[in-house]
């Protein structure tokens, strides 16, 4: 039973998304190894002389889980100090390059217009339906990572800014205007 348990873990692993939820969502594939062993553990470590190895498993467990409250409460907060600063900004409408973060954050900016456009394809149907709505001024938000400005198709860069996100991560928010 044992081997069962451990043996859809290199699968699970090896098959887990890595894109822009990490792998986050591979842990529910891994819950039923983990009960057996958390079973199999239990039955094993009755005998007296190995409590002590299950009290440090314990205690190394909760330190794990205390980890990883503390960094959900840092990344939530930090999203959402960036979204509150985006949500202030002037732009009739705000323009995401990452589906993730307009996804997490938009909540934030309900009251504001905003989409997402993260490929040429998207961006050039963007630029269209703005232009179509009437929007004069936008702001796009993309991952500052030293590259390139990412331009809408018939608009052009009026200035610069940048969000910070998480740590030292920002984000560039370039203000765009269509092109007359």
């Amino acid at each position: 039973m044992v081997s069962v348990a451990l043996g859809s873990l290199p699968l699970v692993w090896a098959a887990q998304f890595a894109g822009g939820a990490t792998a986050q969502w591979g842990g529910r594939y891994i819950l039923t190894t983990g009960t057996v062993l958390v079973a199999t553990a239990i039955a094993v470590l009755v005998d007296p002389r190995a409590r002590h190895v299950l009290a440090r498993v314990a205690v190394v467990s909760f330190a794990v889980t205390l980890f990883g409250v503390g960094w959900t409460f840092h990344r939530t907060s930090s999203i959402g100090a960036a979204m509150g600063q985006l949500a202030a900004r002037e732009e009739s409408v705000l323009v995401f390059n990452d589906p993730h973060f307009s996804r997490e954050g938009g909540a934030y900016a309900y009251r504001e217009a905003w989409l997402t456009a993260p490929t040429d394809v998207t961006r050039q149907e963007a630029a269209y339906a703005l232009v179509a709505l009437g929007a004069d001024r936008i702001g796009y938000v993309e991952n500052d990572r030293g590259d390139a400005l990412t331009v809408l198709p018939g608009w052009e860069v009026d200035g610069t800014d940048c969000a910070r996100l998480i740590d030292d991560h920002y984000l560039l928010v370039s203000t765009q205007e269509p092109i007359e």
